[in-house]
Order: C-alpha cells, then sequence, then structure tokens
C-alpha cells in the first residue's frame, strides 16, 4: 500500500443523483460524519468529493449550495490540517458554485 495514499470521500448533492434516498446525507449530517473521519484519521483523509455541480446548486440550505455548505464544515472544524507553505506546485482553485457540469 501506498503510504502518501490519501481517501476522499463522495457525497450525493442531492437525493436526485442517487439510486436510493438512504444515501444522501444532509448537509449537517454530512459535515458531522467529514468532520469525525477527519479529526480520527487525519493522516488518510484527503477531503470530500460532491456529485454533481448542478444539483449542488438547486439543493441549496439557507442559500448555500450544497457543496459549499459541507465545505464550510470541513474549514471549519476543529482537526482540519492548515496548508503547508512548503508545496512546490500549486494549481488554480475555484469555488464549488463556479464548477460547470
Amino acid at each position: 500500500m501506498n503510504s502518501k495514499a490519501k481517501i476522499y470521500l463522495g457525497l450525493p448533492a442531492s437525493p436526485s443523483v442517487t439510486y436510493d434516498e438512504y444515501v444522501y446525507l444532509q448537509p449537517d449530517e454530512a459535515g458531522q460524519t467529514l468532520q469525525n473521519f477527519q479529526c480520527k484519521y487525519p493522516e488518510l483523509f484527503g477531503g470530500v468529493m460532491v456529485y454533481e455541480a448542478t444539483p449542488s446548486e438547486a439543493n441549496a440550505v439557507h442559500g448555500t449550495p450544497y457543496a459549499d455548505a459541507v465545505k464550510g464544515y470541513l474549514k471549519d472544524s476543529s482537526c482540519a490540517t492548515k496548508p503547508s507553505n512548503t508545496s512546490t506546485r500549486s494549481g488554480p482553485t475555484f469555488p464549488a458554485s463556479s464548477v460547470a457540469s
């Protein structure tokens, strides 16, 4: 096993993109699950993937798209890893709401 491998958790952005409505997590449920995993396994946690952008935008909670709400939980986590200044490579970053499907 590659010791540098990371686990990325995938979440459906709304019940409409799942095969079963029970697979979908409300943003607060997703946030709690992600924070628990992030805190318990910081060396393995790589991030989260939300499928897909259009349903995320349509599934706004208090005016915030699903992907942005989930991102907020990760950023606000008490055990969130802070970006390192030692990175030798960087790329563009885009807010979740700017991703086209």
